[in-house]
């Protein structure tokens, strides 16, 4: 068995991809440009001989023809699976395409990668034969007019995918939306089985309920079976810190010694409600007194009908503690920031630790890191959400929850937060 032998600045082999440079004959101005984007990734990272054989291919399909201009992550997925670089699904290369989007994404080219679903949507249909398939499109179509987002259209699509795969096991010929009471109950049944968790055997059933309803709506059915059945919710709770763990956590987002990155982590989450896609996206404003942290804004939507907070969180210069935990961030996040390979001035809130570039960081990377920190000053791991819920609970003690409409939380859930029940999060055994 061979062993890999990794070097970050390997100088034989980036020798030799200049030497392909200066030998390269692209078929545009812009393939050029690509090449030089994926050879700007390369030199930040550790380099394997495969990266070598990766853009000697890369250059011949740059010198065959023009490409297009990349505009969206829909456009570098699919080239990048018509190419098919790594044939395996865990290859330690990478996608040279998949590099040159994140420059491109760094440049301010194509927006940040957030969501794949679009893409995703247009590659599910094809799993279904062409009947269904054609039903699932109108429905798709009255999903779009009613401004789902693809995320909801792909929830949808997945629901569908799962009952279809079922129906084929069960040995049922009946088209999707023919589904028979019976076998909708069978296939509840197993659902419930395979997944303990209430909310996603709720929400399974309501995507097939609604996909039912248009079916007898457009007079494809005449009954949806979905009226027969009821499902029984179980007693809602919100899961919340103890007041230990939140003494804990309070003592350590004002102690001057603490890391000033986690501390304003935990601070944003328990006592601003900011989510963990708000703190991945974000990106920071000094100002002259205090931080100004810049959100982004997804798309209004069916669901989302207004903003419930402003575009940019102006944090306060009271208390005196929390005045200096922003200096000492900031202070901390400049010294990162200089380090940073960076192609174009964004401003990340959270800079990942190689600093290797300033886009956005992933959503696992913030899991682990809360995980971490609760672990290490409460003594049991917690998500965001779980300081999110917190928070919310803290803003709610008085009984009085609307302020949390204007935390981000749609107006009906904050409302909810002034009856539901609590309960402590518990380290699992």
């Amino acid at each position: 068995m061979k062993t890999k032998i990794k070097s970050h600045k390997n100088p034989l082999i980036i020798q030799k991809i200049l030497a392909l440079q200066n030998n390269f004959y692209p078929a545009s101005e812009y393939n050029g440009y690509l090449f030089n984007l994926y050879h700007t990734y390369l030199t930040r990272y550790y380099i394997e001989g495969g990266h070598l054989k990766q853009a000697i291919r890369l250059k011949a399909l740059l010198e065959d023809h023009p490409w297009p201009a990349f505009c969206s992550w829909s456009q570098i997925i699919i080239c990048s699976q018509e190419l098919k670089f790594n044939p395996l699904p865990r290859s330690s290369l990478g996608c040279p395409i998949r590099k040159i989007g994140y420059m491109l994404q760094e440049l301010g080219t194509i927006p940040p990668f957030t969501d794949e679903s679009a893409h995703w949507n247009q590659k599910a249909l094809q799993f279904f034969n062409p009947e269904t398939q054609t039903v699932i499109t109108q429905f798709i179509q009255i999903l779009i007019k009613t401004k789902r987002t693809a995320s909801t259209i792909r929830n949808y699509l997945i629901t569908l995918k799962h009952l279809q795969t079922w129906l084929d096991s069960d040995s049922d010929s009946t088209p999707l939306w023919q589904i028979h009471l019976p076998s909708l109950e069978r296939h509840l049944k197993a659902v419930t089985l395979s997944h303990p968790n209430f909310a996603y055997r709720r929400n399974h059933f309501q995507r097939i309920r609604k996909f039912l309803r248009w079916c007898k709506f457009e007079g494809k059915i005449l009954h949806n079976p979905c009226d027969a059945i009821t499902m029984t919710e179980p007693a809602r709770r919100l899961t919340i810190c103890s007041p230990e763990q939140i003494k804990k956590l309070f003592k350590f987002i004002q102690s001057p010694g603490s890391n000033p990155q986690e501390a304003l982590l935990v601070t944003l989450t328990m006592i601003f409600g900011l989510t963990s896609r708000d703190l991945i996206l974000a990106t920071l404003q000094p100002n002259a007194d205090s931080l100004n942290i810049i959100l982004d804004r997804q798309p209004l939507s069916f669901h989302r009908k207004r903003y419930n907070r402003p575009e940019v969180l102006k944090l306060p210069g009271n208390p005196l503690w929390f005045l200096s935990l922003q200096k000492s961030f900031y202070r901390h996040w400049s010294e990162q920031y200089s380090k940073v390979k960076k192609t174009y001035p964004r401003y990340s809130l959270i800079l990942p630790k190689h600093l290797y570039y300033n886009r956005p960081i992933s959503r696992e990377w913030i899991r682990k890191q809360f995980l971490k920190i609760t672990h290490s000053v409460a003594g049991t791991p917690m998500t965001a959400s779980t300081l999110r819920k917190t928070c919310g609970h803290l803003h709610s003690i008085t009984g009085d929850a609307s302020i949390l409409a204007s935390l981000g939380w749609s107006r009906d859930f904050a409302f909810a937060y002034t009856w539901l029940p609590r309960q402590y999060v518990t380290p699992k055994k």
